[in-house]
């Protein structure tokens, strides 16, 4: 039993940052390059809504608050999901947008089974309001999260500083998205795939 191979825990390469950062684009390249699974909080957020609607009424509309409850549950599913795949050893990609000072806690028990990486997406604010705004206009977005009612809520959040890096003792990198990807993608992977190295 003294094999490395053996005692290394899984792979957790959390993608982070604010709505509009690109976080999604760079998990699902990341996801493609490292062959591992991802796992998105809005993907999870986006089918509860299309079953609850299929269930209620087609038709159905949903509001920003019961939107920001289905949010919660949507994280609470992303987290028991991540934790089944590394209990058995796989490693997985997971991307949604962590709040400061209150994602920590939910996510120490993923932190204890697997050797955890942080990849943080951030654009100026004022870029990253203008792509939220652009996306709602351009209809890109899927119902359930109603991002015409929610700037007000980004702006707060962004006020605050909920979107800076987690506060974590395992490396972190940011990656600044305003034009493309800086650093650029390949010392991305480097980071995010650093648990190959020999």
């Amino acid at each position: 039993m003294n094999d490395p191979a053996i005692r290394s825990k899984p792979p957790l390469v959390l993608v982070g940052g604010s709505p509009g950062s690109g976080k999604t684009t760079l998990a699902t390249l990341l996801a493609a390059r490292l062959a591992l699974p991802l796992l998105r909080k809005d993907a999870i957020k986006e089918t509860l809504f299309d079953a609850l609607r299929e269930v209620n009424s087609p038709e159905a509309v949903i509001e920003r608050e019961p939107s920001k409850r289905l949010g919660w549950a949507a994280i609470r599913l992303l987290y028991a999901q991540a934790s089944d795949l590394l209990a058995a050893g796989h490693g997985c990609i997971v991307e949604s947008n962590f709040y400061r000072g209150v994602s920590e806690r939910d996510l120490a028990p993923l932190f204890a089974l697997s050797e955890a990486r942080l990849i943080h997406c951030e654009a100026p604010r004022d870029v990253l309001l203008d792509r939220y705004r652009a996306r709602h206009i351009a209809g890109e977005r899927h119902p359930a999260h109603v991002d015409g009612a929610a700037v007000e809520d980004l702006i707060r959040a962004l006020d605050a500083d909920s979107f800076e890096p987690l506060q974590v003792s395992f490396p972190i990198l940011r990656i600044n998205t305003l034009n493309g990807y800086t650093p650029e993608i390949e010392e991305i992977v480097r980071f995010a795939n650093a648990h190959r190295a020999p």
